[in-house]
């Protein structure tokens, strides 16, 4: 069993489901039992259930996804480990197996899931390590969505072979922290998972702390001046209201909240 859980062969080809999920930064990786934890169930799934390849990279990409996004093994892990081995001790098939991961899956991820829990509990967080928002992230690399005002991908500058001093993408708030700051925002409130976003440094840099009507029409101007269907799309890929430099941060965030959690659902349902 040993030998299995340590071959290089098996750890990698487990790695390049998630990172085919846009998982390619430990940086997005919230819990460290959910990849473990997953891993075991790949294991599984190849020696024990001999189930295809292709199939069972299917089955673990969903798992993961569903697991990381809930925080399954977040709380408690080994009693809800142990619930699941248990579980699946008792499938004698391949079939078995993958119809334990599949009605795990949708009995976790309802309807009511991504309409009311994710969009107003999961991604109501200022933590930087949120789940649902290193979800999000992922979905847009996996999804080849380019960095907000700029030709370049997420993913490509997310590369962890990049080896720079300082890092190519930042997280930056939408809605500026010292704008929101002279308005009273709260810094939890400021810091929101949903006012946040990836920028190239560079961008980050001169955006600074101007009002979000003033730094927008001001790169709209600059670069899109021309190009307003290329601009819409970019806001789209990013989840961000095409009007949200007009509206009350409250709305804001609770807007974007809902099309985060609706971008990630469709990105789930393609897996």
């Amino acid at each position: 069993k040993q030998k299995v859980v340590l071959d290089n062969t098996n750890w990698h080809s487990f790695l390049r489901i998630l990172i085919r999920l846009g998982f390619k930064s430990r940086d997005l990786i919230s819990s460290q039992n959910a990849v473990i934890y997953t891993y075991i169930f790949y294991l599984l799934g190849k020696t024990e259930y001999k189930i295809d390849h292709k199939e069972l990279d299917r089955v673990i990409a969903k798992w993961f996804f569903m697991v990381n996004l809930t925080s399954r093994y977040s709380a408690s892990p080994e009693s809800q480990m142990e619930s699941d081995i248990n579980r699946v001790k008792e499938c004698k098939t391949a079939a078995d197996f993958i119809r334990f991961i599949e009605q795990t899956i949708s009995g976790n991820l309802t309807n009511d899931f991504w309409n009311i829990s994710l969009p107003k509990d999961f991604l109501v967080t200022s933590s930087a390590n949120s789940p649902a928002g290193n979800t999000f992230f992922a979905c847009q690399i996996s999804n080849s969505e380019k960095v907000l005002f700029s030709d370049r991908f997420i993913g490509d500058l997310f590369d962890p072979t990049l080896k720079l001093k300082k890092k190519v993408l930042e997280r930056h708030h939408i809605f500026p922290a010292n704008y929101l700051k002279k308005s009273g925002v709260k810094q939890t409130e400021r810091n929101q998972i949903a006012n946040m976003v990836y920028l190239e440094f560079q961008d980050n840099i001169k955006i600074s702390d101007d009002s979000p009507k003033k730094y927008f029409f001001e790169v709209r101007d600059k670069y899109y001046k021309d190009k307003a269907d290329q601009l819409k799309k970019l806001l789209k890929s990013h989840c961000i209201p095409e009007n949200f430099y007009d509206m009350e941060y409250a709305d804001f965030l609770d807007k974007r909240r809902v099309m985060i959690a609706d971008y990630i659902k469709k990105t789930f349902e393609k897996i």
